[in-house]
């Protein structure tokens, strides 16, 4: 499973799927972010996992995608289920217009 993060909250050494609005680029493991000379705008150097090489990409031209695991999903899932049902036990006890 995949989750869209904001792009600087990345953490180095990690592996993440990348999608430009044009291609698929696959999986990355991020390196670092740096800024080029005269430039206001924010790059990232990811490596790829199973050749010798780096890529150097604009932060505004990319989707970040972090691999969620099972046992993650299941716990949001969960908690989300869990704060559902505390709420409609709320609304049972106090009444209708209770809002949690």
């Amino acid at each position: 499973m995949f989750e869209l993060i904001d792009p600087m909250h990345m953490k180095e050494g990690e592996m993440y799927f990348v999608k430009r609005f044009d291609s698929i680029l696959g999986e990355l493991i991020f390196v670092k972010y740096h800024t080029f000379e005269n430039l206001t705008v924010t790059f990232a150097t990811f490596s790829y996992p199973y050749m010798c090489g780096y890529s150097n990409l604009c932060l505004f031209t990319i989707s970040i995608y972090r691999y969620v695991s099972e046992e993650e999903y299941w716990a949001k899932v969960k908690e989300k289920y869990d704060a559902k049902c505390l709420n409609i036990v709320l609304k049972r006890l106090i009444d209708d217009s209770f809002v949690w």
